[in-house]
């Protein structure tokens, strides 16, 4: 079975350019890698990002994920860096044929409804923290498996 297809999505301030050497590694080993520049970053349109929302971004994304199913017959793995991150958990919350999150140091879902209150954001870790924050842990989590090590 082929792997899936993924959708890569880049953070604030960056384009589709940060996954470049993702694309060139994930590629000869059988992932069909797509990446958008969300409007406003990379090569899109100009913006403005002062005005410019989440669930704008989050239009984005949608956009783009039919295309990716009607051309390779399967809806991709959604995958995000920082704001990217956040994007595609807010993507998965709303399309649960996501079949899986690659998220690499997503942002905080402070203000994903609207903007949170300035006591609220000082509240917000400035450490490490983890899934609780997001909402997204059930229970206690499952510890992770190691693979074992490839030779050679």
């Amino acid at each position: 079975m082929a792997s899936p297809p993924l959708l890569l999505i880049h953070g604030a301030a960056n384009g589709a350019w940060v996954w470049d050497v993702w694309r060139r590694h994930l590629q000869p080993l059988g992932w069909e890698v797509n990446v958008l520049d969300l409007r406003g970053h990379g090569r899109s349109l100009p913006a403005d990002l002062g005005s410019t929302t989440m669930e704008d971004y989050l239009s984005d994304v949608e956009s783009v994920t039919p295309q990716i199913v009607a051309a390779q017959g399967q809806h991709p793995v959604i995958g995000g860096w920082s704001m990217g991150g956040l994007l595609a958990m807010m993507y998965a919350a709303a399309h649960q044929e996501t079949p899986a999150l690659l998220l690499f140091s997503p942002s905080p879902p402070q203000q994903v409804a609207g903007r949170a209150p300035p006591d609220e954001v000082r509240r917000t870790p400035s450490t490490v923290f983890g899934p609780e924050l997001y909402g997204h842990l059930h229970g206690r989590p499952r510890p992770l498996s190691r693979r074992p090590a490839r030779p050679g």
